[in-house]
């Protein structure tokens, strides 16, 4: 009887063991930033990559691409401890479609993902085990006015200057082991919302919201609820609040962005303030940012904890009949290389 019971709680233990780290990766996905990352199209062949120089040789916004670079056309350089970083080697470019696509940074950065020691080991494990590498890039993005592309049909490659927006390391089973976000991709988002405020008279639009001080995209379903709510009761209390702001003198056209303290174990919103104001009505801007303390309730979160978020708000109100063109002086500024580029 001891040997069997000595097998059933080794059992027990073992399957309780499954069950906790089937949990924990649910968590981490349904947590992990690219669930809720921008659409983007996806470049599968060069005639994909062709199709989308010259789009970016056009006027007008720019689109986001996605292509994933196979193992063999790209590697990991020399981790860099002080900034404990590890950067994709880009002494020969990031490698496509059988060597006829050669894709670097626009400005040279260097590119790879945040880890501690322990952590980069990892890493070039899954390197080693044919991981792929994807990249999130926009052409002409920083610079409309410099070429994005160089085909060169009787070399048989396409050299391509890309504005990288993210990468993410694709292990051989298809799961995403590591996400690296520039600056890039929520200055892209920002744009693709700017002119997004639906509807007639003062009133407001939910753009995408991100974890505070980290830059990345909120889970999908919490941004769902956000969504949702900027259609019904916190939508309304910001047309009010912005009818009334607009009467006192605040800018018709701007953005607020409210700092928001959620209890990640109930969803409930804790604490609702002004991170920052473009519409230049202290008034206007609070109201806004109270609307968020009732208007909206998150999906819980089994883990609890405080979670910090930021959401941009963009406001329009249709004041005379051609609003003037407003400056982007408050845009946010281009990203600059974090880092030293690497020797080519």
């Amino acid at each position: 009887m001891r040997g069997r019971s000595g097998d059933v709680a080794r059992i027990a233990t073992t399957l309780a063991t499954i069950a906790t780290i089937a949990l924990t990766s649910a968590i981490a996905v349904a947590l992990h930033p690219s669930v809720a990352r921008a659409d983007g199209v996806t470049v599968r062949t060069i005639a994909d990559l062709h199709r989308a120089c010259r789009e970016s040789e056009e006027p007008g916004p720019r689109q986001l691409y996605i292509v994933t670079i196979p193992s063999r056309g790209w590697a990991f350089g020399a981790y860099l401890d002080a900034d404990q970083f590890l950067p994709v080697d880009l002494r020969r470019n990031l490698r496509a479609f059988r060597g006829s696509a050669e894709i670097f940074p626009s400005r040279l950065e260097s590119v790879g993902f945040v880890a501690n020691a322990r952590r980069v080991a990892d890493l070039r494990r899954a390197c080693h085990g044919g991981a792929q590498l994807r990249v999130g890039f926009l052409l002409a993005f920083d610079d409309q006015e410099r070429r994005a592309c160089l085909v060169r049909p009787a070399a048989g490659v396409t050299t391509v200057r890309a504005d990288i927006a993210f990468v993410e390391l694709i292990d051989a089973r298809g799961r995403i082991v590591a996400r690296d976000d520039t600056d890039r991709l929520r200055a892209w988002r920002e744009e693709q919302e700017e002119d997004a405020v639906p509807g007639s008279g003062p009133r407001g639009a939910i753009g995408s919201a991100t974890v505070a001080g980290a830059g990345t995209a909120v889970p999908a379903p919490w941004q769902e609820a956000l969504t949702s709510a900027g259609r019904g009761a916190i939508g309304r209390a910001i047309a009010t609040c912005h009818t009334a702001g607009v009467s006192r003198g605040a800018d018709p056209d701007g953005q607020v962005v409210v700092h928001l303290r959620v209890d990640g174990r109930s969803g409930q919103v804790r604490a609702s303030e002004v991170e920052l104001s473009t519409i230049g009505d202290a008034t206007d801007a609070a109201c806004i940012a109270r609307a968020f303390m009732s208007g909206v309730t998150f999906p819980p979160d089994s883990r609890g904890g405080l979670v910090e978020l930021s959401v941009p708000v963009r406001l329009a109100a249709d004041v005379g009949s051609a609003p003037p063109v407003r400056p982007r002086a408050q845009q946010p500024a281009r990203p600059a290389p974090r880092r030293p580029a690497p020797r080519r």
